[in-house]
């Protein structure tokens, strides 16, 4: 029998956008987490007519992907907040903040990523100022999507103007269903992604620092900062009144995560990690950016972001913050020569699958001491945090 639905697809190959979901006319498809912990569709055949309106969204086809794609960015630029206290805040220089509360402020609603309950990761409806706090910082995990896009439809529909921030494979799908004059309210900002490990591998973690502390956690920052230096921190709040700030580059989970072990399958052969991009901007670090422009050499301490303006409508983004932000015009390569994302997905590790597989046997713990523990990760966890940063801008200088 003649396919003609999702199940034509190799599970493995999908972006899990969503997209499918939110165009089918029977609501027979449905995002679940598979054993693995990641948001996959799950497909009720005894409700699918066969009419084929997924196959026509999804971004597993190459074509289906390309018309979400811009041109390349013909400017872009290195940008941090004026406000100190709100750069510190953020995990880069605060862009996605200020322009999502702008958008909110002139009357928009923004769909951006927040904790909810028991730390899962979600897209969620803001279209407040005070709300906007919510999304701010890093989540390194597949954010919970499903039923999101229909909802930006009808915010749509009801002529609200709407910014939807996310990976570029979540911004691609939903600009595979948006179109026509419902579209022209729409804006998109995708964010230079590293893949994204599960909710089950997360939750996981989550668990093992919890029980390592015996209290539960109320707060998690996954890059959060310090006065004394621009680094990858993990802050974290516990209810009983315990706070730790450590260098996530040094804890299991974001060694994991830098590394590529916890991404989804469909992130190492990612055909969104290129130069041309979904969003009408594009965010992210500026990684070697202060190489070529010695002025960026201070902020480097605080951190900025790399801000690429892909359409008309980017153009417009940036417009509305030029009061709040600083901005430097900058160089597309450099970004593309700091960072590998924009050239080409990360090559799968040998122990990807294993350790997914005996996350259910031996647990976190195990996993972290079999899989992501080294003896020069111990020495390097011992030297203090001052020394490196002092060391890393001393060759930041020289490079």
């Amino acid at each position: 029998m003649n396919v003609n639905n999702i199940l034509k697809f190799d599970k493995k190959d999908c972006y899990g956008c969503t997209a499918c979901e939110a165009v089918c006319p029977t609501g027979a498809i449905t995002f679940k987490s598979d054993e693995e912990g990641f948001y996959y569709p799950s497909l009720d055949e005894n409700v699918c007519t066969q009419c084929g309106a997924c196959i026509k969204v999804c971004n597993i086809e190459s074509e289906n992907l390309k018309a979400t794609l811009n041109e390349e960015p013909k400017s872009v630029y290195a940008v941090w907040s004026k406000d100190r206290e709100s750069v510190l805040r953020s995990t880069s220089g605060g862009a996605a903040y200020h322009l999502s509360r702008r958008f909110v402020e002139n009357g928009g609603v923004v769909y951006g990523v927040a904790w909810i309950e028991h730390l899962v990761a979600a897209h969620v409806r803001v279209d407040t100022v005070d709300e906007i706090e919510r999304l701010r910082g890093s989540k390194y995990v597949q954010s919970k999507l499903s039923g999101v896009f229909n909802q930006i439809k009808n915010d749509l529909k009801q002529g609200k103007t709407v910014l939807c921030i996310g990976t570029p494979c979540q911004v691609g799908g939903l600009r595979s269903i948006v179109k026509g004059r419902l579209r022209e309210n729409l804006y998109t900002i995708d964010l230079v992604c590293h893949g994204t490990p599960s909710i089950k591998m997360f939750q996981a973690y989550i668990k093992s620092l919890e029980k390592k502390e015996n209290s539960s956690i109320i707060s998690f920052k996954c890059r959060g900062k310090k006065p004394t230096g621009w680094r990858a921190y993990e802050e974290v709040v516990y209810s009983n009144g315990k706070k730790t700030t450590l260098v996530s580059g040094r804890q299991s989970y974001f060694k994991g995560f830098y590394s590529a072990t916890f991404s989804k399958s469909r992130c190492y052969n990612c055909l969104y990690s290129t130069r041309q991009r979904s969003g009408d901007v594009t965010l992210s670090d500026f990684w070697g950016s202060e190489k070529s422009d010695r002025r960026l050499y201070k902020e480097r301490k605080y951190g900025y972001n790399f801000l690429a303006c892909n359409s008309d409508k980017g153009k417009l983004l940036l417009e509305s913050v030029m009061k709040e932000m600083v901005i430097l015009e900058s160089s597309y390569e450099i970004a593309v020569k700091g960072d590998v994302r924009f050239r080409e997905s990360d090559a799968y590790p040998a122990v990807r699958d294993v350790i997914y597989k005996e996350l259910d046997n031996i647990g976190y713990e195990g996993i972290a001491h079999k899989y992501l523990s080294s003896t020069e990760g111990k020495l390097k966890s011992m030297i203090p945090e001052c020394i490196i940063n002092l060391v890393r801008e001393i060759q930041c200088r020289f490079l």
